[in-house]
């Protein structure tokens, strides 16, 4: 028989969370005996033999699980908000001499802990948001309005798809092959987040959240690429909106060479044959001109970032071979057959004939005067750095002051219809940026050699007076309604502006120098306004032109 100590009672394993209050902070054995425990009769203290009960200490392991989960929501969004605070504090370039621009660096999202769910809701989270955030669904209340939002302020970023069809998908089951994928549909509520002013804007990083979530998907199934495309498009149209240019850029810039890898920069005519890559035909002409639609999307977003950050352009013109696009409506008729094939090659080549602006798409206005503006800003930055302008950059200059005079003189008394739009206000707004970047650049490819033709400056100050006419028009309109882009296309405007200023000081010419400066006034007057649904750029358009305006003056009066 062996022999047992007195502590053998000791030795005994006791059911996990019995242990006495005292024993449990102590990290001692307990035998949970009761009213007072061995060790705690032991140790002299048993009036302090406690036990809290196993009902409360798992109530108590709950809240802390609930605590937890608050914690790792609130780290996603701090993480989030981290990311646009750096992008935006990140110094803003100027357009008319670009330089380089380091990348963002942006912090890793903290990783959440793994817990296991309460049935208790967290105390810090939104019950309604929790019900349908980890679904694949999106109630109708949300989705609905969502929609909207985005639909009525697309033309920020020239977003022109067949919307007829857009909203058709949107009634198929989601396993139908013709739905949108869930990438680009949570792209589309991600902009209407952002565009919208009720108190669905504190979805947008939900949807930012779950648009990542399934681009990375998509690609990794190679699962309706088309729709990857446009939501990658959209992801970076929003960054832009945020101010957070080097990601934009980068998302751009990397979608636009994906577009490439698939022949979307080789539509050299509306044929339902063109070959793509990784990406299936086209089923019909609306499709097709969709694919066109969104080539010169990426397009314009790819020549605007390059602009913004002093970075090289994804692809260069003479490698592009995709037609112009026609308005949507054409794709369904089967009248885009009619219509003027042109492409960015063709406005280079003075035996081509342009086609009228009078008859063109908007957005075949908008492509060619943003690559004009884009040429006429990298030429001018060429110039400035060599000590010699040669033969051959003399000639890329002349060949480009041609094209933009041509365009220009081609456009029209400025209007405000178009039957892509419903009503003339979003016309007007989305026309200001395409005819004031036109102006622009005549503005731009004039000032690289100015003493080359004498009838360079009068020209320049014709074209401010036309778009300082269309910035007076956009005063009055309302909420929203002033374009993104605008800083964008006026810089070189107000750049002349100062300097025609400068020039009436020091002639001595009050009066003409005090019209001009009310001139500028209003300028700045209306592009304070593009911070209504833009904020942070509209800050950095501002201080952009304030520090142009800085540097003219120290040269002017050096």
């Amino acid at each position: 028989m062996s022999s047992r100590g007195p502590d053998a009672a000791m030795v005994m394993v006791l059911v996990r969370g019995s242990a006495c209050d005292v024993c449990r902070k102590r990290k001692r054995r307990c035998d949970a005996k009761k009213p007072a425990c061995t060790s705690c009769i032991k140790a002299k203290s048993p009036a302090q033999c406690k036990y809290a009960g196993l009902g409360t200490r798992k109530k108590s392991a709950g809240l802390l699980r609930n605590l937890e989960e608050s914690v790792d929501e609130l780290e996603s969004r701090i993480s989030f908000l981290a990311a646009e605070s750096r992008e935006s504090n990140s110094e803003a370039q100027t357009i008319i001499c670009p330089a380089s621009a380091r990348p963002a660096c942006i912090p890793p999202r903290v990783a959440p802990r793994i817990v296991h769910r309460s049935a208790v809701s967290s105390p810090m989270s939104d019950p309604y948001q929790d019900s349908w955030v980890h679904q694949q669904d999106i109630p109708s209340q949300i989705q609905e309005p969502l929609i909207q939002a985005f639909l009525k302020f697309r033309w920020h970023f020239g977003i022109q798809w067949n919307i007829p069809r857009f909203l058709a998908s949107l009634k198929l089951p989601t396993t139908h092959p013709d739905a949108p994928h869930p990438a680009f549909l949570n792209a589309v509520l991600l902009h209407g987040a952002f565009f919208c002013s009720t108190s669905l804007k504190r979805y947008e990083h939900v949807f930012y959240r779950r648009m990542s979530r399934e681009l990375a998907l998509s690609l990794e199934k190679g699962d309706r690429l088309f729709d990857f495309i446009r939501a990658s498009i959209l992801a970076g149209c929003y960054l832009y909106g945020t101010s957070r240019l080097s990601e934009a850029y980068t998302r751009v810039s990397s979608t636009m060479n994906f577009a490439v890898a698939c022949g979307f920069h080789e539509i050299s005519s509306p044929s339902l044959d063109t070959r793509f890559y990784m990406i299936p035909p086209c089923v019909d002409a609306i499709e097709l001109g969709d694919r066109i639609s969104t080539f010169w999307i990426l397009f314009k977003s790819d020549r605007a970032g390059s602009l913004l950050l002093g970075h090289p352009c994804t692809l260069a013109d003479d490698e592009i071979t995709t037609i112009l696009p026609y308005p949507s409506s054409t794709y369904a008729t089967g009248d885009y057959l009619y219509q003027p094939m042109e492409t960015i090659a063709s406005m280079y080549d003075p035996y081509a004939t342009m086609a009228s602006a009078s008859v063109s798409h908007y957005e075949a206005l908008r492509a060619k005067s943003t690559a004009l503006l884009h040429r006429a800003c990298v030429l001018a930055a060429r110039a400035k750095g060599a000590t010699v302008v040669g033969n051959t950059l003399r000639q890329e200059i002349s060949r480009a002051t041609m094209a933009s005079i041509k365009f220009a003189d081609s456009l029209p008394a400025f209007y405000a219809q178009d039957p892509e739009f419903e009503d003339s206000t979003t016309a007007r707004s989305t026309l200001a940026p395409v005819y004031i970047a036109t102006y622009a650049t005549v503005i731009q490819i004039l000032d690289i050699l100015p003493d080359e033709n004498p009838s360079y400056r009068p020209r320049q100050a014709q074209a401010a007076r036309s778009a300082m006419s269309i910035v007076k028009e956009l005063q009055d309109a309302p909420f929203g309604y002033i374009p993104l882009l605008l800083g964008w296309a006026l810089t070189p405007v107000h750049a002349f502006m100062v300097r025609k200023e400068m020039r009436y000081k020091k002639s001595g010419d009050k009066k003409n120098a005090t019209a001009v400066q009310d001139e500028i006034k209003v300028l700045i007057s209306t592009m304070l306004r593009v911070r209504e649904l833009f904020p942070k750029p509209g800050v950095i358009q501002i201080d952009v032109l304030e520090k142009n305006a800085s540097a003219l003056r120290l040269i002017e009066l050096a």
